[in-house]
């Protein structure tokens, strides 16, 4: 027999909020431009320094179930924020607490948990309403300010997130060798893949295959034999060619060998990024960006380019005038799409098929600091695309605090109330960030404090959706020797 340990109401809601406190309290120590770091340990065991509220969030476990319950729920709520809007963990975290707490206190004077959550619910719409009506479409001046807060008023990140995205919409961030952060920009289509043989490199600098002008050959599948391929090698060489297969025989490789060395064709092979469907999928985005055409009865297609590069690692190809067609349709299939992986996948093609990217590359004085940089990057960059989507409001928790109008008695203007919690925190974090009564009426977006109306948003929704979830539990049933 399983036996089963039971939580009443009381003990059970005690233990909840115990969770849910310990774990608001450590996360938002990290909370606004000037929040504090905390050491945290990962899987490993090994310590290291963030600032960042979902990596502190997933760290802190608690013996006691009950507790643990408590801080699994509120992580959910992080992590569906992160998942929407890429930032806005510790806000979530924040008015998650503050909800929770005020509907118990007001469930102990006796008000039923529908009446809360009717309310919050009528306060969810307005709120939702109020923010959308703030809300301005963001300016390329505007970038920095939000990268930087997002950062942790950190101006250097907010200015190399800013030139990254004069050059595109599409960031990457990466961890650096070196101390410094580095700025990479691309121009083409990067991608995942390498070339076949070190015969053909013709750069020996970077251990490359590299030309400018060239043709390109796609093969969908493998190259088992030149036949396929063989009239596009026939003839007076105008352009390098480059051939792109999933596999290609040993003996077509060493035939091409001696054609290159003898110097007859300037020509480089490299294979199919990825792999299984994904490979195909990214194989036909290949050939709508370099608007590739078909060569007769076979699975073969060839385009022009403007450049190639390929090492041991990735290939970049160029193409002055892209088609971008395909975007479209994979915008419209990523809505309905359920799997973040999948979504990830989709999103990923969709970055190739713009044509630019940026590459920030994290540096740092030992990896435990380039590990807590990256993690502010990874925020700010996230914020930018926040931004870009659903424009800016006030930052410093102040676009939430606008929204306390009710001054009555009445249930919904005693939550409404809650909404001032993340103003409070970054102030207690940052005593000069004070809006006295005099001040109410600046205008924070004039002088650059501001946030993503995404993350506000995000955050807001889903800590009203784990209240009202918290605040519904009567009991807690758990099996012991899972513990």
């Amino acid at each position: 027999m399983v036996y089963k340990e039971v939580y009443s109401k009381e003990e059970a809601k005690d233990l909840l909020l115990e969770g849910v406190n310990e774990l608001a309290n450590t996360v938002l120590l990290t909370m606004g431009p000037n929040g504090k770091t905390v050491i945290i340990t990962n899987d490993d065991r090994e310590p290291y320094a963030s600032k960042d509220g979902v990596s502190v969030a997933k760290e802190i476990l608690f013996n006691h179930p009950v507790k643990n319950y408590a801080a699994t729920l509120i992580k959910q709520a992080a992590k569906k924020t992160v998942e929407e809007a890429g930032d806005g963990t510790t806000t979530a975290t924040c008015l998650a607490q503050a909800f929770i707490n005020k509907g118990y206190e007001l469930m102990k004077e006796g008000i039923s948990y529908n009446d809360i959550k009717e309310a919050l619910e009528q306060l969810e719409k307005d709120v939702l309403v109020s923010l959308k009506k703030a809300s301005k479409k963001l300016t390329k001046k505007d970038i920095i300010n939000v990268a930087t807060i997002a950062a942790n008023n950190d101006k250097q990140i907010g200015s190399i997130i800013k030139k990254a995205y004069e050059h595109s919409n599409v960031i990457r961030v990466e961890e650096s060798d070196n101390s410094e952060d580095i700025l990479d920009t691309v121009d083409g289509m990067e991608l995942d893949g390498s070339y076949f043989s070190q015969a053909f490199i013709n750069n020996a600098k970077k251990q490359a295959i590299e030309y400018d002008k060239c043709k390109f050959i796609i093969v969908e599948g493998k190259l088992e034999t030149l036949d396929p391929i063989v009239k596009e090698l026939k003839g007076a060489q105008e352009y390098p060619i480059i051939v792109m297969a999933d596999h290609i025989h040993d003996e077509v490789i060493s035939l091409m060998k001696r054609n290159y060395n003898s110097g007859a064709l300037a020509i480089g092979f490299i294979k199919s990024p990825s792999f299984a469907q994904y490979r195909k999928d990214i194989v036909s985005d290949i050939i709508s960006y370099t608007k590739a055409s078909p060569l007769l009865n076979s699975s073969v297609y060839v385009a022009e380019i403007d450049g190639i590069f390929a090492d041991k690692n990735k290939f970049i190809l160029t193409k002055k005038n892209p088609n971008r067609d395909k975007i479209v349709d994979l915008k419209e299939s990523i809505k309905s799409e359920i799997s973040n992986h999948s979504k990830k996948l989709i999103q990923n093609r969709i970055d190739n098929l713009e044509g630019t990217l940026s590459i920030i590359k994290v540096g740092g004085g030992s990896e435990v600091e380039m590990k807590e940089r990256k993690d502010r990057i990874d925020d700010a960059v996230l914020a930018v695309k926040s931004a870009m989507e659903e424009g800016i409001v006030e930052g410093g928790g102040v676009a939430l605090l606008r929204n306390i109008i009710y001054l009555n008695e009445d249930l919904k203007s005693k939550l409404y109330f809650c909404l001032s919690k993340p103003y409070k925190t970054i102030s207690k974090n940052d005593n000069s960030f004070i809006l006295d009564e005099s001040e109410r009426k600046r205008d924070l977006m004039k002088e650059g404090i501001i946030d993503p109306h995404k993350v506000t948003r995000c955050a807001f929704q889903n800590a009203i959706s784990v209240a009202k979830t918290f605040l519904s539990i009567e009991a807690v049933v758990l099996t012991p020797e899972l513990w």
